[in-house]
């Protein structure tokens, strides 16, 4: 158990990590619409640096954080206690356009929230929503279709490894060929790598991110029929 705890814990710090680049383009998108007459580069920079922040947080809070014991449904955080800003802010790159983005993104803020701290919860709402965004986007792209129908499922009552086994096994049966070297072994590995599962015993159960992964799911239009393997 303390093995397999161990490659969820691993497998999640990482998919997590590179999950948070991802949040580059998400709020590109969005600060176009926010920063009045702002050019491209500006919607590209300011989440850059957003993103970097947020992923050096995460590198050094995974690192320094021990294992604890799992449950079954239990919950996933993803993120972790903040880190030394100023200390990141010295040692990153000073580029000579970021007074510009600076002004450009004070002035969206300050036009539509006045006070300081509704400016703050604006901004750090917008980078948690980012992030989690990014990450079940990420999952979305490589989970397959046997896979969420298991989620489906567990979201109802844990299960066996053997009625667990039966997702996949159709899913082998109508694609041989894209199955030939996929094991059952490896698809659980994947959903526990992504914190969506957890596995005690011969029990297999969804956790709380992996019942927050299906409602993004709902919430983005998605269903399993989407997914062709």
């Amino acid at each position: 158990m303390a093995k397999q705890w161990n490659d969820i814990k691993g497998n999640a710090k990482w998919a997590l990590l590179g999950g948070v680049w991802w949040v580059v383009a998400w709020l590109s998108n969005h600060l176009v619409r926010e920063i009045p007459n702002a050019p491209r580069w500006a919607a590209i920079i300011v989440p850059l640096l957003l993103s970097a922040l947020a992923f050096v947080w995460l590198a050094r809070r995974a690192t320094a954080t021990g294992p604890q014991r799992p449950t079954l449904a239990g919950g996933q955080s993803l993120t972790k206690p903040p880190f030394d800003v100023e200390k990141y802010a010295a040692s990153a790159y000073d580029s000579p356009l970021a007074k510009e983005v600076e002004s450009n993104v004070r002035q969206a803020m300050e036009a539509r929230y006045p006070q300081a701290r509704e400016r703050e919860a604006f901004l750090l709402r917008f980078i948690g929503l980012g992030v989690v965004s990014s990450v079940y986007d990420i999952t979305w792209a490589y989970i397959f279709r046997s896979q969420v129908l298991l989620l489906e499922r567990l979201n109802r009552e844990s299960l066996p490894l053997d009625q667990a086994r039966v997702f996949y096994d159709k899913a082998v049966r109508e694609h041989p060929r894209e199955y030939a070297n996929y094991s059952f072994d490896q698809g659980l590995g994947f959903l526990r790598g992504q914190v969506l599962i957890i596995q005690q015993g011969t029990m297999v159960g969804i956790t709380v991110r992996g019942k927050d992964f299906l409602k993004h799911m709902v919430h983005s239009g998605r269903a399993a029929q989407d997914r062709r393997l």
